[in-house]
């Protein structure tokens, strides 16, 4: 056995020799929390940037508060996600091109 630093958080841990090159991190805590992917996407009702987990990747709004505003004022079925790079937007359908994944002139989301 060798002992190997944490990618993550430093400390050092001991490793099987059949994981050397192999092991990066000393736990499955370090491991979940390294691997944990993160997503921007805009908040539908105020336009704000917020970040999203994986577990939460349905998400649309970035607080309580604003969620509570939008169903109060809207009807949320007609939406659809859309990923633009690395940023995921919910998009009412009637502003879709039918049959294409892009927006129709929506310059909120750098479409001309």
């Amino acid at each position: 056995m060798i002992t190997q630093k944490c990618e993550l958080c430093g400390k050092t841990y001991k490793v099987s020799n059949y994981r050397i090159g192999i092991s990066r991190y000393c736990s499955q805590k370090c491991y979940h929390e390294a691997t944990r992917k993160i997503t921007k996407a805009y908040c539908i009702n105020c336009g704000k940037e917020f970040i999203k987990y994986y577990e939460n990747h349905h998400k649309k709004f970035c607080s309580f508060k604003c969620a509570t505003e939008y169903r109060a004022n809207n009807d949320i079925s007609n939406l659809r996600l859309m990923t633009i790079g690395e940023h995921h937007h919910y998009i009412e359908k009637k502003k879709l091109k039918k049959g294409r994944n892009f927006l129709a002139g929506d310059e909120k989301y750098g479409y001309k």
